[in-house]
């Protein structure tokens, strides 16, 4: 890879504009020689293990993070911790703001006391569903997902015993 094509910064675009053409190209062979240089020392300390899930990332870096030595230590904690940290980070802006547009739509005024949990349940599955081109008209829950529909999915306990009795006199009233 020739180095005029290698961005190597923000700060080495700054300090070299202030250096000569060809400073600037042996500045620029030197740290691509790095780079090669520290690739392949890194490479040298990673065991020859074949992964075997490396279908997505995410699932590359758990598996990476389950990996452990015979004394029963993960050898990568870190390094799967920092790849897992990596790829969940938002590439822009865009993806955020997106997320905060869905966030006030789906918790606005008349829908002020929707607990954490849920409102997390509810953005995940209307994201779930823009990832995998789905609609809710035409998506089929499974018989696990229809048995989990039951009281118990509710949070009652959170709520006060007087605030409870009033809510099943109104239901008892209609």
């Amino acid at each position: 890879m020739h180095t005029a094509s290698m961005y190597f910064g923000f700060d080495f675009q700054n300090i070299s504009q202030e250096l000569t053409a060809e400073d600037l190209l042996d500045v620029r062979e030197r740290c691509k020689n790095f780079l090669c240089c520290l690739a392949e020392q890194i490479q040298k300390r990673l065991s020859n293990k074949t992964w075997s899930n490396t279908s997505t990332s995410a699932d590359f870096y758990f598996e990476v993070y389950n990996d452990c030595d015979a004394a029963g230590c993960k050898r990568f904690g870190n390094v799967s911790k920092f790849g897992l940290a990596f790829v969940t980070v938002p590439i822009s802006n865009a993806s955020v703001e997106r997320a905060f547009s869905v966030y006030n739509i789906v918790k606005n005024k008349l829908r002020n006391r929707l607990s954490i949990e849920m409102l997390q349940s509810l953005m995940m599955v209307r994201f779930t569903l823009q990832r995998n081109g789905g609609f809710c008209i035409t998506f089929n829950p499974s018989t696990k997902m229809l048995s989990l529909f039951n009281i118990e999915m509710y949070d009652f306990k959170k709520s006060e015993p007087e605030e409870n009795e009033i809510m099943f006199e109104m239901l008892n009233n209609l």
